[in-house]
Parts: C-alpha cells; structure tokens; sequence
C-alpha cells in the first residue's frame, strides 16, 4: 500500500471528495477512508461540489486544489449527473491534478469504462471492495500530487526564466537538450566561450549548481527546487509528449520512485532508490510505457537521484533480466580508451583507476542491479554478466 502523506509534506494533506446522492454510501466510505487515515469530504449533488469548486476555483483564486485530492463519483444521480460534472472538471482542465473515480453500478459499466477513455482515472462498480477503492484512491493522490508539482515547477520555471535574456533561453533550452558546448555554438552561430559565459548566467540564474563529488551532482535547496522545476516542469513533459509524438504510449510517472537522503557533502541527494512495482505494474499491464523523472520521495521531502541508479531501482522492482543504461558513450573504456566489451559476472571495475567522473554512479547501479537478480546489463557496448 502507498503511503500518500510521505509524497511531500509541503503539498499538504491529502483530501478525497465524494460526490453520492445516497447518504449511506457517503458514510460508509467516509468511515473507510478514516480508518486508513484519509481526510474525506462529502457532497450530496453535483451542484453541491460545483458550488464549493466556484468558491475554491473560482476566477482570481489561486490553483486549486493545492493539495493531493481526488474525486470519488457517483455516475448516475438527481439534478446534474456525475457525467455533466466530469464533462466539466475535463473542460476546466482540472482532471490533471483532480483524477476521477467513478463509482458505479452493473448497468453503468460501459458508460464508466467510456469515461476512463476520456481521462477519467478508474471506475469501481457497486458493491466495492474496501481494499481495491483504497488502493486505486491512493493511486489516484499519488497522481494528483504528480500533477500539483508540475503545476508548482511550471510557475517556478516561468518565474526564472522570465529573468534570463532571449540568448541565454535559447543557450538554456540546447542544454537542456543534453547538447554539448561546442554543438550549441555552431547552432547559434556564436563563439564556445560565448556559450559558456551564457550557461554560467543561466545556472547562475536558474539557482543550479555544477558541483560534482564521486560522481554525483551537490544539491542545495534551490538547486533541488530548479531540478524539480525543470525535469517536472519542462524536461520530463517534452519527453513524455515526444515519445507519444513518435507513436509510443509514454505516460508521465512522478512519486513511484522512493529513495533515502545521503549522508555526507551532497545536500538533498538521494541513495538506496527503490520503486513501487504495485504502482508500475498496472501501467505496464495496461500497455503504457511509463516515464519516471529521477526526482524521488524522501521521508522529509524531495530527493534530486541518479538516472542510473533509479533506473536500477525500477529493473529490481520489475524483475526485470535485463537493463540496458543509454549513454553518449560507446561503452566503459579501458586504461587505453578503448572499449571493454564483457565484463564477467566475479569481475567488479569500480576500483579501476580508468573509472572516473559519472561513470562511478553509472557501474555501482550496475553492481547493484545485478547483486539484486537482474541477469544481463548494458551501458553502451560493454555487456555486465550473463550473455543474451
């Protein structure tokens, strides 16, 4: 079961809002979500929660909901039925950060699984059981809280930008796009000094620091809060909308990963990264191919993670046989740069004295993934235990 409060205390305690004509059905799972520690929020109509939503949501206030919420629907009822009122979450573009279930009877389950087509996040036919609503309400938070950061870091993102100059944007977004010094110069036509001057106001700017210690990037405070702003905000969206774009199902993932802080010089970075698989597997099964930003939940907050190491997290998590690590290089280099094509299963490089910078970060994820059942790595050319 996922514990929603440990999200990120700062967004607040979670809320679920039911909307059920039927007094009884309101109690009954007022009680259910009190016993699993779950505020809860009840409305006998639709212009009962369109009331509260116009006072909340209305024109001049700020975003709401501000916290983990969701929406617990009844599909048919007196007045505006619970479809009018998704209709109208959908146009306000609400759902995002307000997923919906809906509750239903046998009749209505055709209508239910149309909704869900439409961005509805579940439907849960009458008579639930306690256990299975509970799971998906708190999937459905975990969901919201993911919506509400991105909300959170786009502010955050246009707020700093709105700082840099129009060629420090464009410099800024070909880093982003993982370009290298020289590449960004011969696209903008300027000098590679130039563009590191640019970059330099831009971190500057954005309140992100360059330093480095064993391989992992120092991460204070407001570094955290631009890593949050750009891979949530801007990074991890253009990912996920490009992938769609090239055909593939990619649905954005944020709070499956956990992790613990780091002790040491390194601020709020995040070690021992492990992934919820009860909250991946559906997604999988489902068809989707999920995008997790390596940003991860900490017992007091957000933690900044290693790529690799979340992705060795999520193998684990999968039982996955196979883990294959996409890098700009051609593979680990040997004391003579060249590449290091099989490593055996008994063999460890991390004491090499070829193995520097990012790529210490890069095989301690390897040795980890495969210490934890994963038969087969890759990074580059350079297979890590078993053949396949």
């Amino acid at each position: 079961m996922m514990d929603t409060t440990a999200l990120s205390p700062d967004l607040g305690l979670p809320v679920v809002y039911l909307v059920d004509d039927e007094d009884v059905v309101r109690d009954a799972v007022a009680w259910l979500l009190r016993s699993r520690r779950l505020l809860s929020e009840g409305f006998a109509s639709a212009e009962a929660f369109e009331a509260m939503l116009e006072h909340q949501a209305g024109p001049g206030r700020p975003p709401w909901p501000d916290a983990p919420s969701c929406l617990l629907l009844d599909v048919r009822m007196p007045g505006a039925s619970g479809l009018a009122l998704f209709e109208r979450l959908v146009q306000r573009k609400l759902t995002t950060v307000l997923p919906v279930i809906f509750l239903t009877g046998h009749g209505d389950v055709p209508t239910a699984v149309g909704t869900v087509k439409q961005g509805a996040f579940d439907f849960v036919e009458k008579p639930f059981s306690d256990n299975a609503l509970v799971d998906r309400v708190e999937q459905a938070l975990a969901r919201s809280a993911e919506g509400i950061l991105r909300r959170r870091a786009r502010q955050q993102v246009s707020r700093l930008k709105s700082e840099l100059t129009e060629r420090e944007r464009d410099v800024m977004q070909l880093v982003i796009e993982g370009r290298p010094n020289k590449l960004i110069a011969d696209a903008l036509n300027i000098s590679v000094r130039t563009v590191e001057v640019h970059r330099a106001r831009v971190f500057e700017k954005m309140n992100v620091k360059s330093e480095f210690i064993d391989g992992l990037r120092v991460t204070d405070e407001k570094a955290l809060g631009a890593v949050a702003a750009a891979l949530l905000g801007e990074v991890h969206t253009a990912l996920v909308y490009a992938l769609q774009r090239a055909g593939i199902p990619a649905i954005g993932m944020f709070g499956a990963v956990k992790a613990e802080k780091k002790e040491g010089p390194w601020g709020f970075v995040g070690t021992r990264v492990s992934a919820d698989r009860s909250v991946l597997e559906p997604i999988i099964a489902s068809g989707k191919v999920p995008v997790i930003p390596t940003l991860a939940v900490g017992e007091a907050g957000l933690l900044n993670v290693n790529g690799d190491e979340t992705a060795a997290g999520v193998a684990l998590a999968l039982q996955a046989e196979q883990l294959v690590f996409l890098t700009d290089v051609e593979g680990v280099l040997d004391d003579n740069r060249e590449v290091i094509e099989r490593v055996p299963p008994q063999v460890s490089l991390l004491d090499a004295p070829f193995i520097t910078g990012g790529m210490k970060p890069k095989l301690r994820a390897v040795a980890a993934a495969l210490a934890g059942g994963v038969s087969n790595v890759r990074v580059g050319r350079t297979i890590f235990g078993s053949e396949s």
